[in-house]
């Protein structure tokens, strides 16, 4: 009987992680979209290729001729990356600094 509530209580804590990780990352894609990144679909094979390339959940910095460009593969939630350029980086973290300065006041 102990057993059975201690193993029913972990599975209840792991699909609690499980859920708020989903969470931050869907919070994350909302934050990358507002702050002006685009996603691309991971449509052809070329691209699928490319997206299985790319380090899950980090962004990567990528220079092309005088265009500096930010990739963010997201694997969990729409499963594509989101691209944006200098402007839209700068956008997401002033917001992610704007999002913890907030929870820091709560």
């Amino acid at each position: 009987m102990r057993f059975g509530s201690i193993l029913a209580a972990s599975l209840c804590l792991a699909a609690t992680a499980c859920t708020d990780g989903s969470k931050a990352v869907m919070n994350k894609e909302d934050m990358l979209a507002a702050s002006g990144f685009k996603f691309v679909p991971a449509n052809t094979p070329a691209r699928q290729e490319a997206f299985r390339r790319l380090p899950p959940h980090k962004f990567v910095r990528e220079v092309r001729g005088d265009k500096v460009l930010y990739v963010y593969a997201d694997p969990t939630i729409c499963v594509c990356p989101y691209v944006g350029g200098q402007k839209a980086y700068g956008a997401y973290q002033a917001r992610r600094l704007d999002k913890r300065i907030a929870d820091e006041q709560q």
